[in-house]
């Protein structure tokens, strides 16, 4: 299939995706009081309506319009009620603060802390309570037996997040303020946690939390610690167990990608559901409605990342253009994915992962067609250096556009990036089917678990060692201040 540059009439929802986000960016970048916005915006549809029987100046304040609307939307998601955390005055950074609320994401363990998102209720100062919302990030020095959706009434000592300035592309203080944190609240022991009920938060993410467990039980039973932690966070997207060392050695050969739940394992899984109800002998129709719901349960699991949510979305909407008969157009996925991710939370758009993922797919729909144009694989009669030479494409592609990202972000530039990708995705390929073949039969045939399980981790030795290899090459990755 030929792929071509989005056009404002075949694909309008791409133009109003990018419409849209170039508001919500207006609007970070230039500060405006939002009445102000809105007085713009209001002007902006007048204008438009003006101009409704001249067709190209309607489409070009019908941009400017939309483009308000973003804008707007991104001044509202900044509004909160005056008994929001970001109203309150935490001065006295060393006095002990005693918040009640709950619980709102999975507590994760990491260098001897539990850490979670905490949707608070109420905060006092050792005064008076008072009523207060909004979200704070809680570390515990050996916390236990927290889960989602506990209520937990919690003593410790508040403070900002570490490079909460204006801009929201700058440090991990803003990495949380994108997440609706405000505060960080350390608790010093167990003694300080006073467990309230059990019964808050929402059950379809308590079932997806349970899911997620019984997955991960199922991994670190059959493969050993080192593996199981770069399994789990490729299929999972859970890091717990994932080493430093080997984090930051995928990054300097520009392979992080794979330890992220992201398209390929949407797509592997799509395959291996569509497969197993195909044998049931099920219809097409139903097939396809099955796995919407299905496809949403995983995107839960994996902890609904930016990669998976977008990757979730597209597929949801291939999957149901078969119902409306219509031919699905991947620009109007993407851009539909973006919509709703920005939609939710426009602060999103300034995330690296939501960039990165967005341009990498871009990159490989509108340049890897026009690459293959001017070198014509076609040419090469051996099917595997055909293959090869595509796949080599593919990844450039995503290089092309990623690359100056990553250096801006991280500081680094890998040459060896897309020899590295050619190696090291086709063996995340097999070791992310290996994981899910590994779940799938602990449930039903163990010992056929155990016998995936040591072929998981024969594979992550084996990319572990052409890392390191290609890591040692002359020149393979650069960092700069």
């Amino acid at each position: 299939m030929r792929f071509s540059l989005p056009h404002p009439v075949n694909r309008p929802l791409s133009v109003l995706a990018a419409a849209f986000c170039a508001g919500v960016a207006a609007a970070e970048w230039f500060p405006a009081h939002f009445f102000a916005v809105y007085l713009f915006a209001l002007a902006c549809w007048v204008v438009m309506y003006g101009l409704r029987n001249r067709p190209l100046l309607f489409g070009i304040s019908a941009c400017v319009c939309i483009c308000s609307i973003g804008c707007l939307w991104c001044k509202a998601s900044q509004v909160y009620p005056g008994h929001h955390l970001s109203a309150q005055k935490i001065i006295m950074r060393e006095a002990t603060y005693t918040v009640k609320g709950f619980v709102d994401d999975e507590p994760a363990n990491a260098d001897a802390k539990m850490t979670f998102g905490f949707r608070v209720q109420q905060i006092s100062d050792g005064v008076y309570p008072r009523t207060c919302s909004g979200r704070l990030l809680v570390c515990i020095g050996d916390g236990k037996d927290i889960d989602y959706g506990q209520q937990l009434l919690l003593r410790g000592r508040l403070h900002t997040p570490f490079g909460a300035g204006r801009f929201r592309r700058a440090g991990y203080g803003q990495y949380l303020r994108r997440q609706g944190i405000w505060y960080i609240l350390n608790v010093q022991s167990e003694a300080d946690v006073v467990r309230l009920a059990d019964n808050k938060g929402s059950r379809v993410k308590k079932f997806a939390l349970q899911v997620k467990r019984k997955m991960q039980e199922a991994i670190f039973e059959r493969v050993s610690f080192s593996a199981s932690g770069l399994v789990a966070a490729m299929i999972l997207g859970d890091k717990s167990r994932l080493s430093r060392f080997i984090y930051e050695s995928m990054v300097k050969t520009g392979t992080v990608h794979i330890l992220v739940v992201s398209g390929s394992n949407v797509g592997i899984v799509s395959f291996a559901l569509n497969l197993l109800l195909k044998s049931m002998r099920l219809s097409r129709r139903i097939r396809f409605a099955a796995l919407i719901p299905l496809l949403v349960l995983y995107c839960l699991v994996t902890g609904a990342s930016t990669p998976v949510v977008r990757a979730t979305v597209m597929a949801i909407v291939f999957l149901s253009a078969y119902f409306v008969r219509r031919q699905p157009d991947i620009y109007n996925a993407m851009a539909l994915a973006g919509l709703l991710i920005v939609g939710f939370n426009p602060g999103q758009l300034f995330d690296i992962g939501f960039q990165l993922s967005f341009a990498s797919v871009f990159a490989i729909v509108c340049i890897y067609p026009k690459l293959k144009a001017c070198i014509k694989p076609g040419w090469l009669k051996i099917k595997g250096a055909r293959y090869l030479l595509e796949a080599g494409l593919v990844s450039c592609s995503a290089w092309l556009a990623t690359a100056g990202l990553v250096a801006y972000y991280f500081k680094i530039f890998s040459p060896v990036t897309v020899l590295a990708n050619l190696i090291i995705v086709p063996l995340a390929a097999v070791i992310t089917l290996c994981g899910f073949i590994l779940i799938a039969s602990a449930f039903c045939c163990p010992i056929l678990a155990g016998l995936f399980g040591l072929s998981a981790e024969l594979f992550v030795k084996l990319l572990l060692w052409c890392n390191a290899l290609l890591l040692a090459l002359p020149g393979a990755s650069f960092r700069f201040a």
